[in-house]
């Protein structure tokens, strides 16, 4: 009465829809697997004419025994147009999302590019891209 899954892989990793309705697995690099991946958005963040990544995420509500998972929240990866991705460091990026981040909005305005990152319990956070630089436009009130 028992059932076995199996598991293949335990890295993060982006499925790339190819034209014929397959999907080609890639690897995210090392900087996207040192912390939980529960949200993500797509834009082109460089003007290359290709989709990038911001990722982000943490888990606060682990269990007693294990530490909660905060390592690194918000991770920018430029694409290389052909399934891979390469991290742009935090020095250059300037994106550190602060607290239990869960989720993620992008916003286009004339005002440029907005990312609003839900905090599980606690204030929304903003951060408005400047000149391929991320600043932290609202923290919370913790």
């Amino acid at each position: 009465a028992s059932y076995e899954k199996e598991v293949n892989t335990l890295s993060s990793v982006i499925l790339i829809n190819k034209e014929d309705g397959r999907f080609e697995v890639s690897i995210l690099p090392v900087e996207a697997q040192m912390i939980p991946l529960l949200a993500g958005i797509s834009k082109d963040l460089n003007g290359d004419g290709l989709e990038d990544l911001v990722l982000a995420g943490n888990i606060y509500e682990t269990e007693v025994e294990t530490p909660r998972l905060d390592a690194l929240s918000g991770v920018v990866l430029l694409s290389d147009g052909k399934g891979g991705y390469t991290a742009v460091p935090r020095t250059e990026s300037g994106l550190y999302m602060k607290g239990n981040v869960k989720s993620l909005i992008g916003l286009e305005n004339k005002g440029g590019f907005w990312i609003l990152a839900g905090v599980n319990n606690d204030l929304p956070l903003l951060y408005k891209e400047a000149l391929n630089y991320w600043e932290d436009s609202l923290v919370s009130s913790k």
